[in-house]
């Protein structure tokens, strides 16, 4: 190892994330694998979209709020997302990079609020009684915080939208335009990856079906509206996004590993 490649690692250890910095590209051997990223990612819209042109009613089922499957599916594919993001938060080697470790276990915190939230934690499950003072303050009597300030439901949705479809779909777009790929940095691994480019062009197909409907009233675009199907890409993309850290961040501390061995 040269003496430029060394100081190259040792300067990803002390100012930012001890990871080598080595952008990403569509299928790299150190992200998610293709067919999760590109290929089941897609698999609920068009079983929802083959469920409505066989019957309304399948499709209304499906997105069922509280008993469809999307909405049970919400929380399912939220959980290997959350253990991604805790077997990451407290690696001890990434206790180099205190912003990268509080940005990892916030997202996860993030993960966790939002699985929790959508079942009542608990309560659409096991049927418990809300508690009276709770019950006075939520606008559907349930066991949740979501119901109960728009502060906790409707304008973070649309703050995590935004980062989605800005930072999952219209930057990587405008680089693959350009013909670039992402430039080393330590905003790489604080960013989505081309990983998430299929998840990320979904949750923008969802939010300009919402936008139609509201302008022009059409039904025939209600499927592709729906808060149940938005906030289970929502959470699609949120669990993508932890395991996609997780997979590039072992990758990057196998790296440091091997070029620390190498200095010995």
């Amino acid at each position: 190892m040269n003496f430029s490649r060394k100081q190259h690692v040792r300067d990803y250890v002390t100012d930012s994330p001890p990871l080598p910095s080595e952008p990403q590209s569509l299928g790299a051997p150190n992200d998610l694998p293709n067919w999760l990223s590109h290929g089941a990612s897609p698999l609920m819209l068009i079983c929802l979209v083959e469920a409505w042109l066989i019957n309304d009613d399948l499709a209304a089922a499906i997105l069922a709020k509280e008993s469809g499957i999307v909405e049970h599916g919400t929380v399912v594919i939220l959980l290997p997302g959350i253990l991604a993001g805790l077997s990451i938060s407290f690696q001890g080697k990434l206790q180099g990079s205190r912003t990268l470790s509080f940005y990892i276990r916030l997202w996860t915190l993030a993960a966790i609020y939002f699985a929790g939230e959508e079942i009542s934690w608990g309560q659409q499950w096991f049927g418990w009684e809300t508690p009276e003072p709770l019950r006075e303050i939520n606008d559907q009597g349930e066991t949740n915080l979501h119901n109960i300030s728009s502060w906790l439901d409707q304008k973070p949705r649309a703050l995590v939208e935004a980062w989605i479809i800005i930072t999952g779909f219209v930057w990587p777009l405008i680089q693959m335009i350009k013909g670039k790929v992402s430039s080393p940095s330590r905003l790489h691994w604080y960013l989505p990856t081309r990983a998430l480019l299929t998840t990320s062009a979904i949750v923008l197909l969802l939010w300009l079906s919402e936008q139609l409907i509201e302008v022009t009233g059409a039904t025939t675009l209600k499927l592709f509206g729906s808060d149940e199907l938005k906030e289970y890409y929502t959470a699609v993309f949120v669990a993508l996004f932890l395991m996609s850290a997780r997979c590039r961040i072992k990758s990057g501390l196998a790296t440091l590993d091997a070029a620390n061995e190498s200095t010995v």
